[in-house]
């Protein structure tokens, strides 16, 4: 029983931690003048979600699209383990642990945003 609790534990701090990726990256993206336009499923495969972002004025739209391949299943955006922009992928950001690098991390991926569409 003492096992299942701390796996149930593990869950949610997961669970929170990827919550609160996805608000941290909302709110930048709305701080650098991002306004998300749709949010759309994911394939059923390895993308979970994807929002459609664009400037205020609807221009220099972009796809983020959310990972999340499991072995069996896609997983929930609320689960996504990273990020990526599909007009360039190599534009990507991983969900690490908020406390550690994943303050730099968003930085750095909504400067090669904006770089790609200013």
């Amino acid at each position: 029983m003492l096992g299942s609790r701390r796996v149930n534990s593990a869950l949610c701090a997961m669970l929170k931690m990827s919550i609160d990726h996805l608000k941290q990256l909302r709110n930048e993206l709305e701080n650098q003048r991002w306004k998300i336009i749709s949010e759309e499923g994911g394939n059923d495969y390895d993308i979970s979600a994807v929002w459609v972002v664009a400037r205020p004025d609807g221009s220099n739209q972009l796809h983020i699209e959310f990972e999340g391949l499991d072995d069996l299943k896609t997983f929930p955006i609320e689960k996504s383990f990273a990020c990526h922009v599909r007009e360039a992928s190599d534009i990507s950001v991983y969900f690490g642990k908020i406390s550690k690098s994943w303050p730099k991390e968003l930085s750095d991926f909504i400067d090669k945003i904006k770089r790609l569409r200013t």
